[in-house]
C-alpha cells in the first residue's frame, strides 16, 4: 500500500493566542457592528475544544452577524472585565468554580444570556452506573467513583448557572433540558477549513482500493473508553481474518484488545497507534479501506456525535457502524456507509474485502455529503441561528 506522506508542521497549537489579543479580538468584533459569543472551556486541549470552540469560531468569522472569542476557565476573571464587548457566553464542558459562579453572576446582571455546552451524557449524577458500564467500570476502583462523581456533580452545578443549553444533539439536548427545566438547542460538531485543507492533501496521495494489496480496517478509538464497544465486533473480525489472509488491522488510540484477537497481535497483522495530532489523523485514516464504528447502544451512547463518520468521509474512507440514531442519520446504508446490527459485522466487511461493494463510489459518496452538511455555510447559517435564538433569552 502507498503511503501517505507525514505532515512535518501539521498544525501551531490552535490555542496559542495571547490573551491580551483575544480580548482585543471582542473589542474589535463589536466595532465592526457583528453580535459576539464568548467561549469559556476548561484547558487547553485538541479535543473537546477543536469542535465545541474553535471550530465554531472559525465558522462564525464567515459570516457578517457573528463573532467569537474563547477563553480558559482561569482566565474568567479577564473575560468578567470585558463582558461590556459581549452578547453571549458559551461555557463548555467545564467544571464549576466560584469563578465561573462570579462569572454567571456578572452576566447575568448585565442581561447577558450564559449558557452550558456538553456533548456526553455526564450531567446527572444518577446515570453514572449506566456511564461506567458503557466505558467498561463496571467494578472501577476507588479513584474511578471518586472521579466520575466529582466530575459529573460539577458539570451539573455549571449547568445549573446556565440560561440554556447547546448540545450535540436533540436527544442530549432533550435531557438537558428534562433534568434542569431550560431551553436547548443543538450545535453539531462539525469540520473545519484546516481539516478540509489537510484532507486534500490527503486524497492527492490516496491509492484507489483495489491497488493496495490489502484490505486494512481501521479502529479509530481515541480514548479508553471503547473497550466494549469495540467488543461489539470483535467476535466477528477473527473469521475474517482467518478467512483472508490479507485483512489486517489498524487500532488509533487506546484499546485493551479481547481474547479472541489477541494472539494476533504478534504477528504484523494488527498495528497500533497512539493518539495523534488531528491532522495526522486524517492520514491515518486516509490509508485504511474501512473504518468500523462499533458502539453499544444506550442512552450514553445514543447522545454521542457521528464525529468517526464525518473525519472518514472526509477523506473517502468508508465507514462502518453501529445503527445508532446518529449514524443511522446520516449513512444511508450501501450508499454512504454501511450499519451493522450484531451478526452483520461478518457479512458486511466479508462482501467488501470481496469487492462486491464499488468502495469508491460510496466513498465519494460520503465525501459529498460530509462537504455539504457538516462544513462551510449550511453549519454558519445554523449557528447563527441558534445563538440569535439565545441571545434573545434575556
Amino acid at each position: 500500500m502507498h503511503s501517505i506522506p507525514h505532515f512535518a508542521t501539521p498544525s501551531p497549537k490552535i490555542w496559542d493566542v495571547p490573551l491580551a489579543r483575544r480580548l482585543a479580538s471582542l473589542a474589535e468584533a463589536k466595532a465592526s457592528g457583528a453580535r459576539v459569543v464568548a467561549f469559556v472551556y476548561e484547558k487547553h486541549d485538541a479535543t473537546y475544544f477543536r469542535y465545541r470552540c474553535h471550530n465554531v469560531a472559525r465558522s462564525l468569522a464567515t459570516g457578517r452577524d457573528w463573532r467569537a472569542g474563547w477563553f480558559f476557565r482561569d482566565e474568567a476573571a479577564a473575560l468578567e472585565r470585558s463582558l461590556d464587548r459581549v452578547d453571549l457566553v458559551v461555557v463548555v464542558r467545564t467544571r464549576y468554580t466560584l469563578e465561573l459562579d462570579q462569572l454567571a453572576v456578572r452576566a447575568r446582571a448585565r442581561g447577558i444570556p450564559f449558557l452550558f455546552d456538553i456533548d456526553d451524557l455526564v450531567f446527572d449524577v444518577q446515570r453514572i452506573p449506566q456511564l461506567l458500564n458503557t466505558l467498561g467500570h463496571g467494578s472501577p476502583a476507588e479513584a474511578n467513583y471518586d472521579y466520575w462523581f466529582s466530575t459529573v456533580s460539577r458539570y451539573a452545578m455549571t449547568a445549573s448557572l446556565a440560561d440554556g443549553f447547546t448540545a450535540t444533539n436533540a436527544l442530549l439536548g432533550a435531557a438537558l433540558g428534562r433534568t434542569f427545566g431550560k431551553p436547548w438547542w443543538v450545535v453539531r460538531n462539525t469540520v473545519s477549513d484546516e481539516q478540509v485543507l489537510v484532507s486534500d492533501r490527503c486524497l492527492r496521495d490516496k491509492d484507489p482500493a483495489h491497488a493496495r494489496g490489502t484490505f486494512l480496517i481501521g479502529y479509530f478509538s481515541g480514548s479508553t473508553t471503547h473497550e466494549h464497544d469495540f467488543g461489539i465486533a470483535a467476535s466477528e473480525l477473527l473469521p475474517l481474518f482467518e478467512e483472508f489472509p490479507d485483512v489486517s488491522l489498524r487500532v488509533v488510540g487506546y484499546l485493551e484488545l479481547p481474547p479472541e484477537l489477541r494472539r494476533l497481535a504478534g504477528t504484523g497483522r494488527i498495528e497500533f497507534f497512539p493518539l495523534v495530532h488531528y491532522l495526522e489523523l486524517q492520514r491515518l485514516m486516509a490509508e485504511v479501506d474501512v473504518s468500523i464504528a462499533p458502539l453499544q447502544v444506550n442512552e450514553f451512547t445514543e447522545c454521542k456525535s457521528a464525529l468517526k463518520y464525518f473525519e472518514a468521509g472526509l477523506v473517502k474512507t468508508v465507514t462502518v457502524a453501529t445503527p445508532t440514531r446518529e449514524f443511522a442519520g446520516r449513512i444511508r446504508h450501501g450508499e454512504n456507509g454501511f450499519l451493522c446490527a450484531p451478526g452483520e459485522w461478518l457479512p458486511t466487511l466479508r462482501t467488501l474485502r470481496l469487492g462486491e461493494v464499488d468502495l469508491e463510489a460510496v466513498a465519494e459518496a460520503a465525501r459529498r455529503d460530509v462537504l455539504a452538511l457538516d462544513h462551510g455555510e449550511a453549519v454558519r447559517k445554523e449557528l447563527e441561528a441558534v445563538y440569535g435564538a439565545a441571545a434573545d433569552l434575556r
